[in-house]
């Protein structure tokens, strides 16, 4: 019966950051806090007015550039449409 006070007298003595659950408490609130933020930090950036630079209007003048044909090799430049016809530019880049 003594084995049984004294152990308990030690665990008291541990302090509260000597057990492993209640650090795996600390970390996984710290890094739930770090997601939270970084969650709403995207949101917040995606908000602002980045999307004019990403997306142009309908209508809106664009500048000159040449772009290689993936099956013949050859360059094309938006000039030689201009006028021409309508032009519909599609970026595709899968996940933001």
């Amino acid at each position: 019966m003594s084995k049984a006070k004294s152990r308990t007298a030690v665990q008291k003595s541990r302090p509260w950051w000597g057990y492993a659950r209640n650090r795996n408490k600390v970390w996984l609130g710290l890094l739930g806090i770090l997601a939270v933020v970084a969650i709403a930090g995207f949101f917040w950036l995606r908000s602002q007015d980045m999307g004019s630079l990403l997306e142009p209007e309908v209508g809106q003048e664009t500048q000159a550039f040449e772009l290689p044909d993936v099956v013949s090799g050859q360059a094309w430049s938006l000039n030689d449409y201009v006028g021409k016809k309508d032009i519909v530019i599609v970026s595709y880049m899968g996940w933001f």
